[in-house]
């Protein structure tokens, strides 16, 4: 299965959806392996966010190349096109570096959620759970 994609129970339902439909009084566990799988994809919308940044360093590189081509407003303090392009780079490389310790720290985490599994016994308490809400949730037809 793809990771960029939500996986659904047998209801048809992703699990955020499934367990918000259930009676608040019971306790459904999550899955292990969907919150793991929501741990790797945080890990790629981050990723994703970090490539958008490497990008946006290219643009603000290629500004800094023509200086001539700009100019800055008066407004706040003094400065030249030179010093606020560089200003932005030094920013941008510091916003990547802080989502690359994210990144790393995510994985640090997923190699123990990736290791964590219910119980045969909690497994099926968490089906006939969903199974009772699913009965509950269901139009009753009279005659």
């Amino acid at each position: 299965m793809e990771r960029n994609n939500i996986r659904q129970d047998r209801s048809g339902h992703s699990p955020a959806e499934r367990d918000s439909t259930t009676d608040h009084n019971s306790k459904i566990l999550p899955v292990p392996s969907d919150l793991d799988e929501q741990l790797w994809e945080f890990s790629e919308r981050i990723e994703e966010i970090r490539r958008d940044l490497l990008a946006m360093q290219r643009r603000y590189n290629e500004l800094r190349k023509a200086p001539e081509s700009m100019r800055v407003d008066s407004l706040g303090e003094p400065t030249t096109p030179e010093q606020a392009t560089e200003r932005v780079l030094t920013a941008l490389v510091g916003a990547d570096a802080r989502l690359a310790e994210t990144t790393d720290t995510l994985a640090h985490a997923r190699r123990s959620s990736s290791r964590l599994a219910l119980t045969d016994a909690a497994a099926e308490q968490r089906e006939q759970l969903l199974d009772e809400a699913e009965r509950r949730q269901r139009p009753h037809h009279s005659r």
